[in-house]
């Protein structure tokens, strides 16, 4: 019997996006390989990449959308649902504060690809949601109201996604991954060496930095790549905004402490991927960070926490106070919390019976 496929000419066997459009091309005429396996495939990537209304950015790279059906291929060949990371902040900015309309927008958002998916993959996807508790209590030690924003936050977030009977999306705790105490050791052998490369390159041209002694040293033990100086301004900014108090240097010494902590956590095998998964997405509700290689191959793709038919704006939503906007209709709206609006508080109960949770769901009337 002879196998029919699809394949590409010697002369452009070279080319970046071969693999882009013969999976294109597999997946439009499936009749010559004999198989509907591509047009599911097609199908599953496209509505992860989605649209704008929910995609935050531009599409992934032709790369990386190769990298993307190869793990939608690996499961649909297992007949398994499609692993999904997220990663999530464990509280908001101000003591106190807890879950609302921003949570309840993502978690809406999570559902709402899962039955897209599901139009072509009935088996869906699987959400497993990491809440950095650990990473809070490491980068925030100290900070006033610190531990009952944390377990608060948390907790209404758990019960919240249980109410609303999303079984395919799994929140865990980092705590729950690895020891807080292993994790905070680790980071604190490694940002010392991310500091002194963040102050040896600071008056160095970008081009240089891989001479410096203090880059060889931290890419001795992991580390891979630059944190440019986009990288940098941005979380300076972020800092400067979450912490009005904190000095230049200390802003410098958290961006440290925050990669150290990072690199900790993939060291310790604590991203809350499982082992048995072949391959997983990677969803983002904080925007792409600065100065990242566009050329860099990955399945992650950003989401916005609310669709942009609702609003332009986005935050990811453990950061934002989500709120509704009243004008003959209704739509949802992100601030800071810094921002002074003129809210009007509310709540909403959500309840299954045995759990019930309150949602924040302040409201400002538009004219």
């Amino acid at each position: 019997m002879v196998k029919r496929d699809i394949s590409v000419i010697d002369d452009f066997s070279e080319d970046p996006n071969k693999g882009v459009i013969t999976d294109f091309m597999r997946m439009e005429f499936p009749e010559v390989i004999g198989s509907q396996q591509e047009s599911v495939v097609g199908g599953v990537v496209a509505e992860f990449i989605g649209s704008r209304q929910v995609r935050l950015g531009g599409r992934p790279t032709p790369e990386s959308e190769v990298a993307m059906r190869a793990v939608a291929r690996d499961c649909i060949f297992r007949q398994r649902p499609i692993p999904v990371l997220v990663g999530a902040g464990p509280k908001k900015p101000v003591s106190g504060a807890s879950i609302d309309i921003a949570e309840l927008s993502a978690l809406k958002t999570l559902a709402c690809l899962n039955k897209r998916i599901q139009v072509y993959y009935p088996p869906g996807i699987v959400v497993r949601i990491r809440l950095e508790d650990a990473t809070g209590y490491y980068l925030e030690e100290g900070v006033k109201g610190l531990h009952d924003s944390i377990e608060r936050y948390i907790g209404d977030f758990c019960a919240l996604t249980r109410i609303l009977g999303y079984n395919f999306i799994s929140p865990v705790r980092e705590r729950d991954l690895v020891d807080p105490a292993k994790l905070k050791f680790a980071a604190d052998q490694i940002s010392p060496l991310i500091l002194d490369y963040l102050q040896e390159s600071e008056s160095v041209p970008e081009d240089q930095w891989q001479n410096l002694g203090a880059w060889k040293r931290l890419h001795k033990i992991g580390w891979q790549g630059s944190i440019s100086n986009e990288a940098r301004k941005y979380y300076d900014e972020r800092y400067r905004k979450l912490f009005p108090e904190m000095t230049g240097k200390e802003r410098i010494e958290l961006t440290a402490k925050y990669f150290g902590n990072t690199l900790a956590r993939y060291q310790l095998h604590a991203t809350g991927a499982l082992s048995s998964w072949p391959g997983y997405f990677q969803i983002n509700f904080a925007p792409p960070i600065p100065g990242v290689p566009k050329e860099l191959t990955t399945t992650r793709i950003y989401y916005r926490t609310v669709p942009q038919k609702h609003t332009d704006r986005h935050m990811p939503f453990w950061r934002a106070k989500g709120y509704l906007r009243l004008n003959g209709t209704t739509k949802i709206s992100l601030a800071s919390f810094h921002e002074k609006l003129n809210f009007n508080p509310f709540a909403v109960v959500f309840s299954n019976g045995k759990e019930t949770v309150s949602v924040q769901s302040d409201y400002v009337l538009v004219d």
